[in-house]
């Protein structure tokens, strides 16, 4: 099994900063946070980082993140940085009015945004933070349910520009199924996935997302209603034993409630590994049953 260390060092060609006030304002501005998204502004971090272009030159990037996963993304393009993976550019949404489309268009990386899934009312993960897409174009999405008439489906490709790559047996330079180091098997996907990022769109049905990248929607809604400090503890315990978080019946209980009467109570419970082998029901249970109160 490849591991990372639990403590994580970054190199020089990578910073975790607060966001800067200049783009605080653009995000306000454009709306591409709001006082009604998921975290709050000042729970974001803007990470800076170093990535070679599919011309082989090195170029500096930035994406937008929730502070609790930060170390860990830093981590994910540092490695990408040092295994050359090509990335066209990655830039912060506002240099795309926190338009989706064209930024995929522009075969830009990035990750924080607020705004709805697409085709639906409720909160994208990038509107927690915690959700990357990396080189659009090379990692396209589609729909294939998309049904035009009895006759014919058509199925639609974002971006447009993507649909050179849907087969992804044909592995090219910038895709995620992108072999990183042959001797230990390390794929894109697998590094994303061994740093937290256990949900692959490349995976699901309707909408297919070969760019995107996401804890479980439980875990970034444990992330959201925690403290900075506790959710940084809990992304690393989610990385570590990932079952529970990762069951979607743990969002039929109220566990922001018991959070919210007695978080060190909470936070303790969280730290023996017994309480993550549990289903969801037997884990609000257990948590319920501390005297939260």
């Amino acid at each position: 099994m490849i591991m990372f260390a639990s403590a994580i060092s970054l190199n020089a060609s990578t910073e975790i900063l607060p966001i800067p006030i200049d783009l605080k304002t653009q995000m306000i501005e454009i709306g591409t946070w709001r006082p009604d998204c998921p975290v709050g502004i000042d729970r974001l971090r803007l990470i800076k980082f170093m990535h070679y272009d599919f011309s082989g030159d090195q170029k500096k990037g930035e994406i937008v993140v929730l502070e609790a996963v930060a170390a860990r993304v830093a981590k994910v393009f540092e490695s990408l940085y040092q295994y050359k993976f090509p990335i066209a550019q990655a830039k912060t949404i506002e240099h795309f009015q926190g338009l989706d489309q064209p930024s995929m268009a522009s075969n830009n990386t990035s990750a924080f945004n607020y705004r709805p899934i697409a085709g639906k009312t409720i909160p994208s993960l990038h509107s927690y933070g915690v959700a990357i897409d990396i080189n659009p174009i090379q990692n396209p999405s589609i729909e294939p349910q998309t049904i035009v008439d009895r006759l014919e489906i058509y199925i639609p490709v974002h971006p447009a520009e993507g649909q050179g790559y849907l087969n992804r047996t044909n592995i090219r330079p910038g895709m995620v199924e992108q072999s990183l180091d042959t001797a230990i098997g390390l794929r894109v996907v697998e590094l994303f996935k061994l740093n937290g990022f256990y949900v692959w769109g490349g995976t699901w049905n309707d909408p297919v997302d070969w760019q995107h990248f996401q804890p479980s929607r439980a875990a970034s809604e444990w992330l959201a209603f925690m403290t900075p400090d506790d959710a940084t503890l809990l992304f690393e315990l989610y990385i570590e034993h990932p079952t529970l978080l990762n069951n979607p019946k743990v969002r039929d209980f109220d566990f922001k409630i018991l959070y919210e009467k007695n978080r060190l109570d909470f936070m303790n419970a969280l730290q023996n590994p017994d309480f993550w082998k549990m289903l969801p029901e037997e884990a609000y249970n257990s948590l319920n049953q501390l005297k939260l109160i």
